[in-house]
């Protein structure tokens, strides 16, 4: 039997909206008191960005610490028509999952 090592390298781009009157500084600290210790809309959009890659099952919108976001992408499909998300984050997926590289080695 043949094993073969594949090393898949893709690229996500998404243009992350945040509301800051929504995700204001009451809102941030009752997140650093749960969640992680973020004190920037930026690290707020770097996080949600890396939890919508880290999904296996993309049709899911709820992101820990956050809840269901609202998600469009290029296709029309947007998830305010059935997800009720909540209010002041939006993900644009500009590109998700765009196979860059593949590296294939055999093991012994």
């Amino acid at each position: 039997m043949k094993k073969f090592k594949v090393e898949v390298t893709t690229t996500n781009t998404y243009e992350v909206e945040i509301d800051e009157n929504v995700l204001n500084e009451e809102w941030m600290q009752e997140f650093r008191e749960t969640f992680y210790s973020f004190s920037t809309l930026e690290e707020h959009a770097q996080q949600i960005a890396e939890q919508r890659v880290r999904k296996a099952e993309r049709t899911d919108s709820f992101l820990e610490g956050y809840g269901k976001v609202r998600v469009k992408d290029y296709y029309g499909f947007d998830s305010k028509k059935w997800d009720n998300p909540i209010d002041g984050i939006t993900i644009n997926i500009i590109d998700e999952d765009e196979i860059t590289e593949t590296e294939v080695t055999e093991l012994s």
